[in-house]
C-alpha cells in the first residue's frame, strides 16, 4: 500500500492553486497538524485492526480529513479531491463516477453531510495500473492527468 506524504499534497494544493510560489517552496498551510493529521488518517488503527480496510475507505478518509479540517489557507476541496484520486491510482484503483455526482458527494462531504463510511461506499473504482513506488516525474505525470480529466469538476469545486 502506498500512502501519500505530505511533500505530495503540497504539491498537488499548489498545481490546484496554480500558485508558482507553493511549487518552488513557500508553503500556503493554515495548519501543519491538520496536514500531517490528514496524511496519517488512511493509516490510522484502533485496537490493533486496521481503522480503514479497504483501499475505498482510505481515500474517503484522506478526502475527508482535509475537506473538513482546511490543513491549506486554499483549494482545501480540490487537493482533497486530487489527492483521493492520486491516491487511488498509485494503488492500482480508479474511480467511476459522474463528475455532478462527486461535485454533489463532496461539496455535501465538506459541510459535514457525509461521513467516511458513506463515501467509501459511494466510491465506485474499477482496476488500473498501480505505481506502488515514488517516482518525482511519473507522479507529476499522473497528477497532470488526473486534473485534466477532472478539469470540469475541479473548476466547480474552485467556485464554491
Amino acid at each position: 500500500m502506498r500512502y501519500l506524504t505530505t511533500d505530495e499534497l503540497l504539491y498537488i494544493n499548489g498545481r490546484v492553486l496554480n500558485n508558482q510560489r507553493i511549487l518552488l517552496g513557500e508553503q500556503q498551510i493554515r495548519d501543519i497538524g491538520l496536514l500531517q493529521a490528514a496524511v496519517q488518517r488512511p493509516q490510522s488503527s484502533a485496537f490493533g485492526m486496521d481503522a480503514f480496510p479497504s483501499r475505498q475507505e482510505k481515500a474517503a478518509a484522506l478526502l475527508h480529513a482535509i475537506v473538513r479540517n482546511h490543513p491549506f489557507t486554499d483549494g482545501n476541496k480540490r487537493t482533497g479531491t486530487v489527492g483521493m484520486i492520486f491516491f487511488l491510482q498509485v494503488n492500482g484503483l480508479c474511480p467511476i463516477w459522474s463528475s455532478e455526482e462527486a461535485l454533489h458527494v463532496i461539496l455535501e462531504t465538506a459541510l459535514g453531510r457525509v461521513q467516511v463510511g458513506e463515501l467509501a461506499t459511494w466510491l465506485s473504482t474499477k482496476p488500473c495500473q498501480a505505481y506502488p513506488k515514488p517516482n518525482i516525474a511519473q507522479d507529476m505525470g499522473i497528477i497532470s492527468e488526473i486534473m485534466e480529466r477532472h478539469n470540469w469538476l475541479l473548476e466547480q469545486l474552485a467556485s464554491r
